[in-house]
């Protein structure tokens, strides 16, 4: 199956700037990252705030429960957070793709720089198929 890449998410709007939330608790994750060489992702529980540079997902909508955080590309984002991305933000200078296999596999999403995706179950749905709890991936670029 060919992989598609949409260069555009029209259902991502821009951020509407946030707040100097500070990140109340950070723990590292038991997986390591193996395309990073070692950096696993943050998470932290209850936050609406994603850092400056880095690319975030929440486990629930609206950008509410635990968040992961990173700043590079994953093959694989670990067995606690395989399937369980519902909302999305990029804070990063470029964009990333999220993908619904592991190390780029499957179909791919482009969240271009300030974009967010509150409601995978809404926002990102084509041909019956729904993102919410699908990205295995990350591609940072």
């Amino acid at each position: 199956m060919a992989r598609r890449i949409p260069s555009e998410l029209p259902a991502c709007r821009r951020s509407e700037g946030g707040g100097a939330l500070a990140v109340a608790a950070a723990s590292a994750l038991a997986a390591v990252a193996i395309v990073t060489g070692g950096a696993a992702p943050a998470e932290a529980s209850q936050t609406l705030y994603c850092p400056d540079g880095q690319y975030c997902a929440w486990e629930d909508d609206l950008r509410q429960g635990h968040i992961f955080n990173h700043v590079a590309t994953l093959g694989y984002v670990g067995d606690g957070w395989n399937d369980r991305f519902s909302s999305l933000e990029n804070r990063r200078r470029d964009a990333v793709v999220f993908y619904e296999h592991d190390y780029g596999g499957g179909d791919g999403r482009v969240v271009g720089r300030g974009q967010v995706a509150k409601q995978l179950q809404f926002e990102w749905t084509e041909q019956g198929r729904v993102w919410n709890d699908r990205i295995t991936s990350v591609t940072a670029y």
